[in-house]
């Protein structure tokens, strides 16, 4: 490179930032100066406040015209970006090293994914985990009202929206959203392409899904809200991905009685009941009813009537709140109830800890009994069972789960190893040794030569009289 003195350089960096200014490019800028576009390039990197003193003041002189550089790079500037990424710097520091924005190195990685991914890679640690992205800003332009305000005002007018559980469900999904944003998320980010990254991430994650899934829904039906209002202008284009089918599963006779013989085991107290009475009573009455775990928790005494064998739940303990339900209970379910109940307590099943030491302890018993320990065997897997052997002996599903669709009953409850119908047995041209020797041709004995013989190959020969 040629080198210049202090005025020279001074006055080449003059001229070339009035023409950066003007929109002109780095080929355009270099070849009207007589100079290559990598004298600039070391202008902008090793003198740097200068370069940027020059440049405000030619903004200031005649304005600035935009370029489009970012969409004009070489695949060496896209690899030395990579790297310098891999190595722990920063987007500001990478257009800083460019002479570039921050935004224009986020473009660069955008349109050049994979150039760039193989680049980071091969720069990287093996298996060492990538550096994170700096918290993308938020524009100040547009509003900043975050997506958990805009969730409550959708709790207070959407009637179909009462349970607590569902609006901690929201929450994990504005959690979700947020640590992929690096800030908390606005009404700001309610766009297709933030939705569809945030998506793909989801989808490479170690979460299921469909998990992925239902979060997606949640901050797009906040979007839509925002959209019925006429308080947003678009609607989310995105389609969803398609969620595998479930595979109910149900315990067998033996892994049944493993389960009781586990619970009857267990030692200490539940809310002053002994453990032994209370899991067993807990299991025959869920095995008997359907219930879900909710509902059965919340269950009172003043609700069940053990002479004549009947419990009634009213409809606000019931997931949605519409139906009640009455079921008729075994004899045997009742003899588990009447150990357990107590003339001063409200609960048929107290539980005074939380749903996470509830499933802690009920893992237990599910090791013990050694059955896995897994959310598809808990009281689901009871649900499960009894949906299943009710289709196997009456052809039918129960009517206890009280699904508009038997459909769902399918899905979500019916176990297809014990239900699925065998296939029409049809010829498989394939026979074992035992049956070929047994359907082999009959013995014979012929007076023939060994000429003969050859032409009946199944046939035994034995010398002598024929055998009968």
């Amino acid at each position: 490179m040629r080198k210049y003195t202090d005025p020279q350089r001074t006055e080449l960096i003059r001229q070339a930032t009035l023409m950066r200014a003007n929109g002109k490019s780095w080929n355009a800028i270099a070849g009207q100066l007589g100079t290559g576009t990598t004298t600039i390039d070391c202008f902008r990197r090793d003198h740097r406040p200068e370069w940027d003193a020059a440049y405000a003041a030619a903004v200031a002189l005649i304005g600035e015209v935009p370029h489009h550089r970012a969409g004009r790079v070489s695949t060496a500037s896209i690899d030395t970006a990579a790297r310098m990424h891999a190595e722990g710097k920063l987007l500001e520091e990478i257009a800083a090293h460019f002479g570039i924005t921050a935004n224009h190195v986020a473009v660069w990685r955008a349109q050049n994914r994979q150039r760039w991914d193989t680049a980071y890679l091969a720069a990287s640690e093996p298996f060492g985990p990538p550096t994170p992205l700096p918290p993308r800003q938020s524009d100040p332009s547009k509003p900043t009202r975050s997506l958990w305000a805009i969730a409550e005002a959708m709790f207070g007018r959407k009637a179909n929206i009462r349970s607590d559980k569902t609006a901690k469900h929201y929450r994990y999904s504005i959690n979700s959203f947020g640590k992929h944003l690096g800030r908390l998320p606005t009404e700001a980010d309610l766009d297709d392409d933030s939705l569809i990254a945030w998506m793909g991430e989801l989808q490479r994650g170690p979460g299921s899904t469909t998990t992925g899934r239902t979060y997606l829904e949640r901050i797009r039906a906040l979007w839509r809200f925002l959209n019925d209002r006429g308080e947003i202008g678009t609607r989310p284009s995105f389609s969803l991905p398609p969620i595998p089918e479930p595979t109910p599963l149900a315990l067998d006779e033996s892994q049944l009685r493993r389960l009781f013989e586990s619970a009857v085991c267990r030692p200490g107290l539940v809310c002053g009941v002994p453990a032994r009475y209370w899991w067993p009573a807990l299991f025959g009455f869920v095995f008997c009813t359907s219930e879900r775990r909710g509902a059965t928790l919340a269950l009172q005494w003043q609700w069940v009537d053990l002479n004549s064998r009947a419990v009634s739940f009213p409809a606000a303990v019931r997931k949605g709140g519409l139906k009640a339900a009455t079921y008729r209970l075994w004899p045997e379910v009742v003899d588990l109830l009447e150990r357990i109940a107590g003339s001063n307590r409200e609960l048929v099943f107290p539980w005074e800890k939380s749903e996470a030491t509830f499933y802690h302890h009920y893992g237990k018993i599910l090791v013990d009994a050694q059955i896995p320990d897994d959310r598809r065997h808990k009281l689901q897997g009871l649900r499960v069972t009894h949906n299943t052997w009710t289709k196997v002996m009456t052809g039918r599903h129960s009517p206890l789960l009280m699904h508009s669709s038997s459909a769902t009953s399918e899905r979500h409850y019916e176990d297809k190893r014990y239900t699925v119908r065998e296939a029409v047995k049809l010829l498989i041209p394939w026979r074992s040794p035992a049956m070929a020797e047994a359907e082999s041709a009959p013995v014979v004995a012929l007076n023939i030569n060994d000429r003969e013989v050859r032409k009946l190959p199944r046939a035994r020969v034995l010398s002598g009289k024929a055998v009968s």
